[in-house]
């Protein structure tokens, strides 16, 4: 929204006016994303989309304030242990104006011994830990699995090609 508002000089200088334009843009709603499961620790690469009027994301360490960790679509960040959160924010760099709101990523660290589940009706941006919530796709299954984990496929087509397997899954 433009608004344009026009300045009298009062008792300077007869006459005189000057048009001052302001510009409000609308803040970029927030991020959409999904979590992460990983095997012991080390990096992952969270990943993040840019809403309607944003062109980059902001990931911080807090859900408000805290310390920016990076910028871009995605962000590999190194977790330990258990569970760690991650935030991120919508942002307009030609604007400056940033989603007020943060989605929260969360990466879980695990040992091996775990199950996953996969059906063609599915979603990948499920957890993928049971039947009732299955990924959609087989990468997305070995992407997350550990060695020695077990892969469960539900019955259906999945035309998915050149998946690289390089541990030891059932």
């Amino acid at each position: 929204v433009t608004v344009t508002y026009t300045i009298a000089a009062n008792g300077l200088c007869a006459g005189s006016t000057d048009d001052v334009s302001f510009t409000v843009n609308a803040l970029p709603a927030a991020p959409t994303t999904y979590d992460q499961v990983r095997c012991n620790s080390g990096d992952v690469t969270l990943h993040a989309t840019q809403p309607a009027g944003s062109n980059s994301n902001r990931w911080y360490d807090a859900s408000t304030g805290g310390s920016l960790l990076a910028t871009g679509t995605s962000y590999t960040a190194t977790v330990s242990s258990g569970t760690t959160n991650f935030y991120v924010s919508s942002y307009n760099t030609v604007t400056s104006c940033e989603s007020d709101t943060r989605t929260t990523v969360t990466v879980t660290t695990q040992g091996s011994g775990g199950t996953w589940h996969v059906d063609d009706t599915g979603s990948d941006t499920n957890p993928g830990t049971s039947s009732g919530s299955p990924f959609a796709t087989i990468a997305r299954a070995v992407e997350v699995a550990c060695h020695g984990d077990i892969i469960q496929l539900g019955a259906g087509t999945y035309a998915e090609y050149d998946i690289t397997v390089n541990k030891q899954v059932t």
